[in-house]
């Protein structure tokens, strides 16, 4: 499978410190911009289902986004309020179905936006 058709249709962040991935509030919003300019391009598909498929997987990656920040905040060694994992277990099982779903709606839109060899 080519990912160039993914890469291709939004563009790179730029590199920081943390290899790319940004879960403190140094870059609030860059993950939350890359998640909208995902639903952008979903939206000029011409496939209609598949363009359905990207805006409602973008969805489920700012609700994964904003599970993410109150995880890593609730799990931040520095926080003066001890951590209780009991009362952050719904969180995180909250957050790995959004991520299991994340995960199928990208296998159909890869299925869906997958060039037809040979048809």
């Amino acid at each position: 499978m080519d990912d160039s058709l993914i890469n291709n249709q939004v563009p790179a962040l730029p590199s920081n410190p943390n290899n790319g991935v940004s879960r403190r509030s140094d870059e609030p919003d860059a993950r939350l911009k890359r998640v909208a300019d995902y639903a952008k391009a979903a939206l000029q598909r011409a496939d209609p289902l598949a363009s359905v498929i990207g805006v409602a997987n973008s969805g489920l990656f700012s609700f994964a986004t904003r599970f993410q920040d109150a995880i890593d905040a609730a799990t931040d060694p520095s926080s003066p309020v001890p951590m209780d994992l009991r009362t952050l277990q719904p969180a995180i099982d909250s957050y790995l179905r959004i991520m299991r779903q994340i995960d199928r709606f990208t296998q159909l839109e890869l299925r869906l936006t997958e060039p037809t060899q040979g048809r």
